[in-house]
């Protein structure tokens, strides 16, 4: 196989890898994450609590998820790049590409925060 067919499979899977870590994220938070907080965290009369610490509780719960999801996209972007690709940097290419995965999801993490803060 080609060099650039190589990273272009390489690529693909980055991105799609990326997508369904976005995705089960997404689902996580939407309907998982409500089972490991406190019912006195979650809901203040009938009315979801919007207070900080309710948001702050769902937001360390989603970051320690979301830190368990980017250790798994290191280790195999790691595995992929050392054994595949036999590249002698395949540590810091997957940590390089591990913190941009990082970058995003806390982008997305603080567009959320702020979301839920102005729109409640």
């Amino acid at each position: 196989m080609n060099r650039f067919l190589k990273y272009s499979l390489f690529i693909s899977l980055n991105l799609f890898f990326s997508f369904v870590t976005i995705f089960c994220l997404l689902y996580a938070v939407t309907y998982i994450n409500a089972f490991f907080v406190p019912e006195s965290l979650l809901w203040k009369g009938n009315e979801p609590r919007v207070d900080f610490l309710s948001i702050s509780v769902q937001t360390l719960i989603f970051l320690v998820e979301t830190l368990l999801f980017i250790y798994l996209f290191y280790a195999v972007n790691k595995f992929i790049l050392r054994y595949d690709y036999k590249l002698t940097k395949s540590k810091s290419i997957a940590f390089r590409i591990g913190a941009i995965n990082f970058i995003i999801i806390v982008c997305m993490v603080l567009y959320g925060i702020i979301y839920t803060i102005y729109h409640s």
